[in-house]
């Protein structure tokens, strides 16, 4: 049997993946002569790997093979017909501390073929040219001889796979007397056993592999029931001279990258310095971040756009140090107070960046705001997302099962799972975008519900009470010691003599509402809840300028 492979030949916890060439579904059926304990065979046509997730695109094209060391015939029937003259390939997968084994692949339009005797296992009951073995005694001579020849091939160079499975088979179950080998085999050999049972469990990662070069074809008027001749792999050919040939063997997707991040091609650290400038200071030097092109806006800064792109390239493309650079100038130190009524003239709209504009927190930010002034914001790093809060109202047909909590575990909100149908409704207020696909630049709204998710939110009230909580345990304080600390955590400054005089004002209504009398305001929790989520609702808790 020529075994074409078998991914526990060196050990049990290795995993990885096979993937074959590209080719054209020619017939109905696919069948695998395979054997293994956990392994997984995957066809993946036109390049579409959502196979891992559901089935209602591609049924059938996912194989299970468990069947421990036997070979057993493994079919792909259920609608490959409809398939027929599109691209594809074969993934062969061992991702888990079994093995996988796949000796044969047969495309027909008919039933898998009947399994046969492997060559080695034929070659012990009737050797070429032989009788039949009728007794033990000749079969263990047998089984003596075809292990010889197999390290006598392996010392030689000229193993086969099936031969060198066999070694392993018999290394693995102690069948071969090492000590007339030599201490040296010996101790390879040990070395090797230790080896396998300590190699670390991998690390899953998303990751795409090269696969085979194909040219597609131009679909004429955008129809691809139409396609024309195949168009070669070249990069964009407005930007030609930044082109890296891509090699005739492989998919050039490395030469794109090489090309995209070239020295000399200037675009892509415009993008990138022009992305981090619209994160810092709310606008763009080129305000149409996704474009470009001739469609986009102009630079209100040219020459200060490719003085930077030329810094970020000589600092080795460092983040890091671009940001660095920005949040260091005067320019970002500035106030966004409108001092300087001359400027304010020439230039209302700020282009020009006489002053700091006014920017509102994205909602992501405003949520771990919220978190971060109760006290309760859990700033570990990394580790697997929260599942998404199902409100009670959320009634769709592909509801989860159950819901995360409310708050989120409390972790920043990038550690949060996305689902499309389950948004939450506190970041679609602060205009969260969709996440079907990439965006640039959101949008940034002033909204009624904004201010009414800071008042009627559950997830604010919580954390407003877990705020309040804090106030009353922190000892006895006056009432506007307390106000003090309220505007320090929220705000990071003291308040003026107005806002405390109001905050004061507004806790005395409350505590009338609430019939409380004056001598246990400092121990109401619910009062001091209020006066948190005030401070939750100022525009200067989600503006910053």
């Amino acid at each position: 049997m020529l075994i074409i492979l078998i991914s526990g030949l060196i050990a049990g916890p290795l995993r990885g993946t096979l993937r074959s060439r590209n080719f054209t579904i020619t017939h109905d059926r696919m069948h695998f002569l395979a054997a293994g304990e956990g392994g997984r065979i995957r066809l993946v046509i036109g390049g579409y790997q959502l196979r891992m997730n559901t089935d209602l695109l591609f049924e059938g094209t996912l194989i299970d093979v468990n069947t421990g060391g036997a070979w057993q015939w493994h079919s792909m029937v259920n609608g490959l017909s409809k398939f027929v003259g599109r691209e594809a390939y074969i993934e062969i997968m061992d991702d888990n501390d079994g093995w996988v084994a796949v000796d044969e692949i047969v495309f027909s339009n008919a039933g898998a073929p009947p399994v046969g005797a492997g060559t080695l296992i034929h070659s012990l009951a009737k050797p070429k040219g032989s009788d039949w073995v009728r007794s033990p005694a000749r079969l263990a001579k047998r089984y003596a001889f075809v292990a010889r020849e197999a390290f006598d091939d392996l010392r030689r160079g000229t193993a086969d796979n099936g031969e060198r499975a066999l070694i392993t088979w018999l290394l693995e179950n102690r069948l071969i007397d090492l000590g007339g080998a030599g201490e040296h085999l010996a101790a390879a050999v040990s070395k090797r056993w230790d080896l396998a049972g300590n190699v670390p469990r991998p690390t899953p990662v998303l990751a795409m592999t090269d696969g085979s070069p194909v040219d597609a074809p131009l679909y004429l008027r955008g129809n691809p029931k139409t396609p024309a001749d195949p168009v070669e792999r070249r990069f964009l050919e407005a930007l030609a001279r930044y082109q890296v040939d891509p090699p005739q063997r492989a998919s050039g997707r490395l030469a794109l990258a090489e090309s995209i991040a070239h020295p000399d091609n200037p675009l892509t650290a415009r993008v990138m310095v022009n992305r981090v400038w619209h994160h810092l200071f709310g606008r763009g030097i080129v305000p149409s971040v996704d474009n470009f092109g001739v469609l986009g806006q102009m630079p209100s800064h040219p020459e200060l756009l490719d003085h930077l792109a030329k810094r970020f390239i000589a600092a080795d493309w460092s983040v890091k140090t671009l940001i660095r650079d920005l949040v260091c100038t005067q320019t970002y130190r500035m106030d966004s107070a409108r001092a300087d009524a001359v400027a304010e003239q020439q230039d209302p709209a700020n282009i020009l960046l006489h002053r700091m504009p006014l920017r509102r927190l994205e909602g992501e930010a405003v949520r771990d705001a919220i978190l971060a002034a109760a006290g309760t914001l859990d700033d570990t790093m990394y580790g697997p997302s929260v599942p998404a809060y199902l409100s009670p109202f959320s009634s769709q047909s592909r509801r989860p099962p159950e819901s995360g909590p409310m708050d989120g575990d409390r972790r920043r909100t990038i550690y949060l799972e996305v689902r499309r149908n389950f948004l939450p409704e506190m970041l679609q207020a602060f205009d969260l975008p969709l996440p079907d696909t990439t965006i640039g630049r959101r949008t940034v709204s002033n909204l009624p519900a904004q201010a009414l998710i800071l008042m009627n939110d559950p997830f604010v009230a919580a954390q407003a009470r877990a705020w309040g909580e804090r106030i009353v345990n922190a000892g006895p304080t006056t009432t506007e010691e307390r106000i003090a600390s309220l505007y320090a955590t929220a705000l990071g400054r003291r308040p003026d003599a107005n806002e405390t005089g109001r905050m004061l004002d507004f806790l005395e209504k409350q505590r009338a509402v609430y019939e409380i009398p004056e001598a246990e305001m400092a121990d109401d929790l619910q009062l001091w809840a209020d006066a948190c989520q005030v401070m939750y609702m100022l525009k200067e808790f989600i503006f910053i300028g």
